[in-house]
């Protein structure tokens, strides 16, 4: 086997997509023993278990948080991302709609996201002659 000598185990928590539910998660995986912890996948909910993982020096591999900020290994040394960032998408986003003829752009946004829209979308949709309205 790949790890003859040792045993793995998986426990799984249902974060909801919260940041407090995914630190009570990760508080108590790493209070069982846990060496490492896969997730969460929204940004959203990823700071709060982020830092503390940081501050325990247990690694945290996230699938799917793609907020930019957490790519800053100051306050997250230990958050290894595995999706691209916000930036990187919206420009790829802002690209397509321009090839599809859109020219304007309705965004519906969740309150922890709105500012990640307008510094980084919004200027991705100017600069291809794309207007946007955010919800």
């Amino acid at each position: 086997g790949v790890l003859p000598n040792d045993t793995l185990s998986f426990d799984l928590f249902d974060t909801e997509g919260k940041g407090l539910t995914a630190l009570d998660g990760a508080e108590r995986l790493i209070a069982g023993g846990a060496v490492a912890i896969v997730g969460t996948g929204y940004s959203s909910a990823l700071t709060a278990p982020g830092t503390y993982c940081s501050h325990r020096k247990v690694p945290m591999i996230t699938p799917g948080a793609t907020v930019s900020s957490l790519a800053d290994k100051s306050p997250f040394p230990y958050v290894l991302r595995n999706a691209p960032v916000e930036t990187s998408l919206f420009k790829a986003m802002a690209a397509l709609l321009w090839d599809l003829n859109f020219r304007f752009a309705g965004v519906l946004v969740t309150p922890d996201f709105r500012d990640s829209i307008t510094l980084s979308f919004q200027p991705a949709l100017k600069a291809h002659g794309i207007r946007m309205q955010i919800v």
